[in-house]
């Protein structure tokens, strides 16, 4: 190895001194514009001292015998490690890729479009909606949103970058949403899981059965949501008729999303004969329409007792969040 060290650095030796020489009688010939045979030759041993160094270490790595790489080494240079973020990043997007969907163009809000269209709120028809994936029947109603919790997700952190108004669950007719019973304990059920999923750990279903709802509202990844449903047994004079649709739906609506259309505050008091703000004119269209709903009387009435109204307003209030008997907790 030494006789080849001191044969590398004569070569490199002479191949500066040479390409030196060449280049300074090629400027001479130049700038005395005097074209002869020894600028034409200098000229060309220049170009040929260019690619000497890279013939010269060609032979002599062809010469050197290659060293056997470790395993380790090999694994080093086929999978280089990358910073933790860096990591961290690319595992995130891998990951997301295969377990979300494009929740613009599902069969949810397909089905939902016939409410969206319908209903007498001025918001609903240019909403910008995202939806469930297409239900597994195979699966429970757990599994099921187990499965959309990822996209779900995206949706809390993208809501308000992309003005985004809602999110819709469809639940299929059977057993589902076979009547209100049913579809009562179906949403606590679908609330439930995204409550134990919240990546932020608020866990807020927990809370709901104390101080009788007060103060209680859905929350997931620090995102908070007014929550409205429809289902097929609303007759057509409730504000939650589903228009024909034989499935139910949970409406997601994140409150953000209230302020960035300027919706007026919460107020009890509607103006019926001159409807001034948006919210007397939406109060006033279901009212004209014959699906006049039930007005708070207090801004402290809990906003858990409009997730699921009662088929009519004199009914009392729907009790949701409680388990009942009558289901099936393995559907």
């Amino acid at each position: 190895m030494r006789g080849v060290s001191g044969m590398n650095s004569t070569t490199v030796t002479l191949v500066v001194c040479v390409r030196a020489c060449c280049f300074a009688l090629f400027l001479y010939s130049f700038l005395t514009i005097h074209i002869s045979l020894s600028a034409v030759l200098a000229f060309f041993l220049f170009l040929a001292s260019v690619y000497i160094p890279r013939i010269v270490k060609i032979v002599i790595e062809s010469r050197t015998p290659t060293k056997e790489l470790t395993t380790k080494q090999i694994i080093d240079e086929l999978y280089p490690k990358v910073k933790p973020e860096e990591l961290q990043q690319d595992v995130a997007k891998s990951v997301a890729a295969h377990v979300t969907y494009d929740a613009e163009r599902v069969r949810s809000i397909d089905n939902f479009n016939v409410v969206k269209q319908n209903t007498e709120c001025v918001f609903a028809k240019k909403a910008r909606l995202w939806g469930s994936k297409d239900w597994t029947g195979g699966l429970s109603l757990e599994e099921n949103i187990h499965r959309l919790s990822p996209t779900f997700l995206m949706f809390s952190m993208m809501c308000r970058q992309h003005r985004l108004d809602g999110f819709v669950i469809e639940l299929p007719l059977d057993p589902y949403v076979s009547d209100i019973e049913h579809f009562s304990d179906s949403v606590r059920r679908v609330l439930q899981v995204l409550s134990d999923l919240d990546p932020k750990g608020s866990r807020c279903m927990d809370t709901i059965g104390t101080r009788n709802q007060r103060g209680w509202v859905f929350e997931f990844n620090d995102i908070t949501y007014f929550i409205t449903t429809f289902a097929p047994f609303y007759p057509d004079t409730n504000s939650r008729h589903s228009f024909g649709s034989r499935n139910g739906f949970i409406l997601f609506q994140p409150e953000i999303s209230f302020a960035l259309h300027n919706l007026p505050s919460d107020t009890p008091h509607t103006n019926w004969d001159r409807p001034v703000t948006v919210r007397d004119k939406i109060r006033v269209a279901f009212r004209d329409a014959g699906r006049e709903y039930e007005i708070p009387t207090s801004l402290f009435r809990p906003l858990a007792w409009d997730v699921v109204r009662p088929l009519y307003n004199e009914e009392p209030v729907i009790r949701w969040w409680e388990k009942i008997q009558k289901s099936d907790s393995n559907s």
